[in-house]
């Protein structure tokens, strides 16, 4: 019963077919340059594809309190959609002991870029159908058409929207690293030095078109460009999913008769303008420590590491006027900035055989 409060939004339910393949490589190169010396080399790749085709069924009642005395609307869908992502790592280091210090260089890039090159999404509605609700099973609520009504006539579907959408976002992480060790210092009694430095920038882009389309003149019907396809079986037969349209038949009419859509100009800046952004991080980051004994028993480690961090953005900004149609897209962009102090003092001092008392 709906009046106690519940509301039957819309009953959907959705197929998908997908198919992907992955591959990649990697690589391992360890090199002895000498007797204190050697260097590594590292590198990977890897490819991802994915593609697949969604048919939806949606049922949504005009009178969401009382959907079993209203008519209803009803889409059929189809979303094609096909991404491939690629990423890579390569990196190199290098270490060398000498007599009085060590040095440990490094150096690490990874990417990826995901590419979606041509998303289609198509709906088509029916409006005003007669369709009585049941919720005795509230997981899959029963449908069915009044007398009179024709919920399967592809005659009486029209094409509501068609969004065309591509996209590409890009990511770097880019690490450079430099420690000097000296592990003793003089006389000091077991002591050592450390000094190193760091940098990491990481940048994100993305750019995104979404074309939104609507059908020009007296409409585009389903039955135009209806497919084949059939599934009396989905979810135990309770909804049958057919009366689809058929992705070639669309890209077909889309290419050979282009004027029978039309651009929706709101709808396609407020869905893209706004997918637009370019990010970027970069950290430097550079620290001394040292470590002596006091004494016979007691150790002091000591140091500062100093986080220097940058942030830039920039994005769009949509103006739309007093009626919601679209003026104009304004770039935008921020910047902040902040450093970071991170001082250490560690002290350990035996004060029997069994116990050590540590203090930081």
């Amino acid at each position: 019963s709906f009046e106690g409060g519940g509301d039957l939004e819309e009953v959907a339910v959705n197929e998908e077919d997908s198919v992907g393949n992955e591959f990649g490589f990697n690589g391992l190169v360890d090199w002895k340059l000498g007797e204190n010396s050697a260097a590594q080399f590292r590198g990977s790749y890897n490819r991802e594809n994915q593609r697949s085709s969604e048919r939806g069924l949606a049922y949504r009642p005009e009178d969401r309190r009382h959907p079993a005395s209203s008519t209803s609307e009803i889409r059929r869908s189809l979303d094609e959609q096909a991404d491939r992502t690629d990423s890579y790592t390569i990196g190199a280091g290098l270490t060398h002991k000498a007599e009085r210090w060590e040095l440990d260089a490094r150096l690490s890039r990874t990417g990826d870029l995901s590419r979606t090159p041509g998303n289609r999404t198509y709906e088509f509605h029916q409006e005003g159908v007669g369709i009585d609700y049941a919720v005795d099973d509230p997981r899959f609520p029963s449908i069915a058409p009044r007398a009179g009504a024709r919920p399967d006539d592809a005659d009486l579907f029209f094409l509501n929207e068609f969004r065309h959408r591509r996209r590409e976002r890009r990511e770097d992480d880019s690490v450079a690293s430099l420690d000097l060790k000296l592990p003793q210092l003089g006389r000091w009694k077991a002591a050592w030095a450390k000094v190193g430095a760091k940098y990491r920038a990481l940048h994100t882009d993305r750019i995104e078109a979404n074309d939104v389309f609507a059908a020009t003149g007296g409409g585009i019907r389903l039955s135009e460009v209806v497919g084949a396809g059939r599934n009396d079986h989905f979810l135990g037969g309770r909804y049958p999913l057919h009366t689809f349209p058929s992705a070639v038949a669309l890209r077909d009419l889309f290419a050979l008769h282009p004027e029978r859509f039309a651009l929706d100009v709101d709808s396609t800046h407020s869905d893209t303008d706004p997918a637009n952004y370019d990010v970027s991080q970069d950290v430097f980051a550079h620290y001394a420590m040292a470590s002596a004994a006091l004494g016979r028993d007691t150790r002091v480690l000591a140091g500062m590491r100093m986080e220097r961090t940058g942030n830039r953005f920039t994005g769009n900004e949509l103006v739309f006027d007093a009626d919601g149609h679209y003026e104009a897209t304004n770039r935008v962009g921020a910047a902040s900035s902040y450093t970071n102090w991170f001082p250490g003092l560690h002290v350990t001092h035996p004060l029997s055989p069994p116990l050590d008392l540590f203090a930081a």
